[in-house]
């Protein structure tokens, strides 16, 4: 009876730590941009699920980084995010509680590319947890975006 007792705590403990570290917001690309490489604006459709009960604030911090690949160079894209309706927003996306929302992710390249590289746009969600108080946040979730500078002279 003891050594039911004890399983039966241990596994009731177990799913208490699963629960408390299974991820309540998950960001991911719902559809890739459609638009040739060698175009300078590129548009990706991102969805954000917030599993938790509360209506969540999220700052979506954008940082160009090197890619596991070889050619890479980090190049200094400027972005852009909209709404669903592709009306321009800010860093932050409102998520009811178990809701989700979609939005949209402008990637434009600049003039002065690095030709025949790759280059990568990670993507961090971070909670802000007191929209009112000194924005503050730690990193829940994360993606990363790869990008291709083809060269005109040896991409055909």
């Amino acid at each position: 009876m003891v050594c039911k007792i004890t399983l039966t705590t241990c596994l009731f403990i177990i799913t208490i730590f699963q629960g408390i570290s299974q991820n309540l917001v998950e960001l991911s690309v719902k559809e890739y941009s459609k638009k040739a490489d060698y175009e300078k604006e590129h548009i990706h459709k991102l969805q954000l699920k917030n599993r938790s009960l509360n209506k969540t604030i999220y700052k979506v911090n954008l940082t160009n980084v090197l890619c596991k690949k070889k050619n890479t160079t980090i190049t200094e894209f400027n972005y852009s995010l909209y709404d669903e309706n592709m009306n321009l927003i800010g860093d932050e996306v409102v998520v009811n509680a178990n809701g989700i929302k979609v939005f949209y992710l402008k990637i434009k390249k600049p003039n002065n590319l690095n030709l025949g590289n790759w280059s990568c746009t990670q993507l961090e969600i971070s909670e802000v947890s007191n929209p009112n108080a000194f924005r503050r946040a730690t990193a829940l979730d994360k993606i990363t975006l790869k990008s291709y500078i083809p060269n005109p002279n040896s991409d055909n």
